[in-house]
């Protein structure tokens, strides 16, 4: 309906998605620097010390292994186990949804050219805490400044960004990061038991509503990706962000939700090929920094297809308040 609208009053469409990908590849390709952010930190993790968690899990490992003997309490085991002795600590400060973007923090690498990985054992919950918190924290600010880099790159206009805007922008993605933080948590925990006593009456009952929460998700995927962008582009609260990103997704919903399965698809295609050599290589360093480079592009061209969506909706909003302004004189 909003689209006959817009053909009726010759309003121009929404802004496209092949031209928002060019500019941001062009903007990226104009400020190569801005790659530097997750070049950096996948350096960190690929040739850096691992933290390794295993003792603080043992309890839990010995609890899995106290389960009766079948074949899923076997494989659960074997993955708890794999989990224990290979997840890496550090991969935390790879934050979403608001973050440095990481080739490496899933893939978690046991060796680097130079040999193994260097492993340091945490034997106690506090420390383990305590890791967690800095590495979260690090991670929210990280994403802060690397976000308000590439607003900066992306501004149609040549434009200083000041001291007090970055680090009002990087508070405000603090405080947006821990909302989500605790909107997953609310929701995350009452699904997860619902589903539990859903497959207890019957396992098909249980993957529709699965189903079902899934569907939800990826209808609410384009306010959320787009959550934190209001801070950075027009100086918004953390609040006044999402609920700018919740409009858009309502004007917008068909293209926006192309945006962002499109440059997921190009993201994760491109991933597959970055991963292609060993951790032992050194040819890892190409895909290290062509995944950095397509992750900030991709970035980029979602700053430049928010900026010019609002400002197409603004345009839309202003046509039709003319409108009813005429229509009640």
């Amino acid at each position: 309906m909003i689209m006959e609208a817009l053909k009726k009053e010759g309003l121009p469409p929404p802004p496209g998605l092949i031209a928002s990908l060019a500019a941001g590849f062009d903007s990226t390709a104009s400020h190569a620097s801005v790659i530097l952010f997750p070049v950096i930190l996948d350096l960190f993790i690929w040739l850096g010390p691992h933290l390794r968690i295993e003792a603080i899990l043992h309890p839990l490992l010995a609890a899995f292994q106290s389960l009766p003997a079948s074949p899923e309490a076997t494989m659960t085991q074997d993955v708890m186990r794999q989990f224990a002795q290979d997840f890496n600590l550090l991969s935390v400060i790879r934050t979403l949804p608001i973050g440095i973007p990481s080739l490496l923090a899933g893939a978690m690498p046991l060796t680097n050219p130079f040999g193994n990985v260097i492993w340091i054992d945490l034997r106690d919950t506090m420390p383990f805490m305590g890791w967690w918190l800095v590495l979260t924290l690090a991670g929210w600010i990280g994403g802060g400044l690397y976000y308000s880099w590439i607003s900066w790159v992306t501004m149609p206009v040549s434009n200083t960004s000041s001291l007090r805007h970055t680090t009002r922008a990087v508070w405000q993605t603090i405080v947006l990061s821990l909302m989500w933080m605790l909107t997953a948590l609310v929701v995350t925990i009452p699904v997860v038991l619902l589903l539990g006593m859903l497959s207890l009456i019957s396992p098909g009952i249980a993957q529709f509503a699965l189903l079902l929460g899934l569907f939800f998700f990826l209808w609410a995927l384009p306010a959320i990706f787009f959550s934190a962008h209001g801070i950075f582009v027009y100086e918004q609260t953390a609040v006044a962000s999402i609920m700018c990103s919740l409009r858009m997704m309502r004007f917008t919903l068909p293209g926006s939700g192309l945006f962002i399965l499109s440059a997921f698809l190009i993201s994760q295609g491109l991933t597959l090929l970055w991963q292609v050599p060993p951790a032992s290589s050194w040819m890892t360093l190409v895909g290290i920094i062509g995944h950095a480079f397509i992750s900030t592009a991709l970035l980029a061209a979602s700053f430049v297809y928010y900026r010019n969506v609002n400002a197409w909706l603004q345009q839309v909003m202003e046509k039709f308040k003319t409108q009813a302004t005429s229509a009640r004189a």
